[in-house]
């Protein structure tokens, strides 16, 4: 079950653009991330498009490497 199911209000995950007017050094794209899990709430400010597509290519690899993980598995298990 996932951690972040829409039905749990205690848990959520949160990208957030910044308004370009408070973005600084000249980046007009700004983004904060707030994560709650199980009462402890991280959060962290500053990120620019390049920080959510690493972001966004560390998950698609994971995710990649686990359909072929599971593909693997369920042939053995044949």
């Amino acid at each position: 079950m996932s951690v972040f199911n829409p039905e749990c209000t205690s848990n959520y995950f949160q990208v957030q653009d910044i308004d370009p007017s408070e973005c600084t050094g000249g980046n007009p794209y700004g983004f904060k991330c707030r994560i709650k899990v199980a009462g402890s709430t991280f959060g962290f400010d500053g990120l620019d498009m390049c920080d959510l597509q690493a972001m966004k290519g560390e998950i698609n690899k994971a995710m990649t490497h686990a359909r072929r993980a599971r593909r693997e598995w369920e042939g053995a298990q044949e």
